[in-house]
């Protein structure tokens, strides 16, 4: 408000006119009388009004004004917050106060690296799959093994192995199987007929009742085509579906065990083959041997052919062979090992047949 000098009208004239006054009409509050500067020496009601809006709540607190009453001076409620400053994670929000700021303060985010910390690698998360880890944004490249025998929910054995009495079947490593339930492998020969009747393996019930030798079959399960003997009773015993061997020795000594038939002629074949089982094994350092000699001679010395395998590893069901390109004749042939004292190995053959 703008000072001036103003006449206030009186109950009598006192002579004084506009041009005693510097005070304009528009300087005179409204709801007072006065002769001003611009009323030619009329009295005129001023024209001056407050027409302030604020509150008390939009005045900084510990300061006064006026609103629309100038006779009120007013006091200021808003809090000066001053300069605010803090730290946010990701998720979390920040309610800004009612109140003045100084625009000192700073809201800022924490970093990515102190947020997400983390252990996963690519390796570890699926392929075309992604996550943040330790500020990082990580594409994972674990491959995903789906179904792949057609219009099943099997995948295919990489590979497959037994032992006592389990199948192994080989899955591919490092894959994530998604919607397979069984793993495949193709074991053409595991059919009914190839099982003993009544026999349950793994579902299939045998049907098969007994082998029939071929022309090259000398031995097979059972059936003794070629006439093989052994001295050794209790070493070799010839019993229904197999051959039983046993290297079994309490005492001190040793002695050679053998089984053999005399006059096999071996003219136009290839190979002599021996299909046999070692159940139980020891560390003998011993050898399940097949042999090839004159006719008429010991199995132990002067061989045509031999092959070997050691007394302390366990096979099923394992092919031995020997090639007769350079043994076109008639010979003796036969199986033996080694007993001495310590040893404690036994197994099985099955066949035993040229090709």
């Amino acid at each position: 408000m703008s000072m001036g000098k103003v006449i206030i009208a009186g109950g009598s004239g006192s002579g004084a006119g506009s041009d005693e006054c510097t005070a304009t009409k528009a300087e005179v509050l409204k709801g007072y009388s006065v002769i001003s500067a611009d009323s030619d020496d009329e009295v005129v009601e001023g024209s001056l009004e407050l027409t302030g809006d604020a509150s008390d709540s939009q005045v900084l607190e510990g300061k006064t004004y006026y609103n629309t009453n100038p006779k009120i001076k007013r006091n200021g409620s808003m809090v000066n917050h001053g300069a605010v400053s803090l730290s946010l994670n990701a998720g979390t929000s920040y309610t800004v106060p009612a109140g003045f700021h100084n625009g000192g303060g700073k809201v800022v985010a924490n970093s990515l690296v102190s947020q997400t910390s983390a252990t996963a690698t690519s390796a570890k998360i699926l392929s075309g799959q992604t996550a943040w880890a330790n500020g990082s944004k990580v594409t994972g490249t674990i491959p995903i093994q789906g179904a792949d025998v057609s219009g099943t929910d099997r995948a295919w054995a990489t590979n497959m192995s037994n032992w006592a009495g389990t199948v192994n079947l080989g899955v591919r490593n490092g894959h994530y199987l998604n919607g397979v339930n069984w793993i495949q492998a193709n074991i053409p020969e595991y059919q009914p007929w190839n099982i003993k009747k009544g026999v349950n393996i793994g579902g299939i019930v045998g049907t098969f009742e007994g082998y029939v030798p071929t022309a090259n079959d000398l031995y097979i399960r059972g059936n003794n085509i070629s006439g093989f003997t052994s001295t050794d009773k209790n070493k070799f015993s010839f019993e229904t579906g197999q051959i039983n061997y046993s290297g079994v020795v309490n005492g001190s000594w040793g002695s050679y065990a053998s089984m053999s038939v005399d006059n096999i002629n071996l003219t136009g074949k290839s190979y002599l083959n021996i299909q046999f089982s070692l159940t139980k094994t020891d560390d003998s350092g011993e050898n399940f041997n097949l042999a090839i000699v004159k006719p008429g001679t010991t199995l132990y010395n002067s061989q045509l052919g031999l092959v070997s395998h050691p007394t302390n590893t366990y096979v099923v069901d394992k092919v031995l062979s020997i090639p007769l390109s350079q043994i076109q004749m008639v010979v003796k042939i036969g199986v033996y090992f080694y007993t001495k004292s310590g040893t404690s190995f036994n197994g099985t053959i099955q066949r035993i047949w040229l090709n």
